[in-house]
């Protein structure tokens, strides 16, 4: 895994993902329990289920990591700041919404 060094991460998050790829492949065992009665399908489908749900559970916790760790220069830049066209002090007109609404003012 390619995590900050810096950041203390808390086992939580990946404890979560085991839990939840768990509990669908339990309710994958169950499903398939009722049109197929043989174990090995019943088993293969409940292992395709835990690794599918657990990669993809797995991939969303480590970017969320990724992306709020702050101590990265490079996620410093990518941060970007949002100016509004309507702002007082620039010397634009204001924004179309801004403009609908002083219309609706009259």
């Amino acid at each position: 895994m390619k995590l900050c060094p810096k950041c203390n991460h808390s086992p939580l998050p990946f404890l979560m993902v085991f839990v939840v790829a768990s509990v669908s492949a339990f309710v994958t065992w169950l499903t398939v329990g009722l049109s197929i009665t043989q174990t090995t399908p019943r088993a293969a489908a409940s292992a395709l289920a835990f690794v599918v749900v657990g990669w993809a559970l797995l991939h969303y916790v480590l970017s969320c990591l990724r992306r709020h760790c702050r101590h990265d220069e490079r996620s410093a830049a990518r941060r970007a700041v949002l100016d509004s066209p309507g702002q007082p002090g620039n010397d634009r007109p204001g924004s179309r919404l801004g403009a609908v609404g002083a219309a609706a003012e009259i």
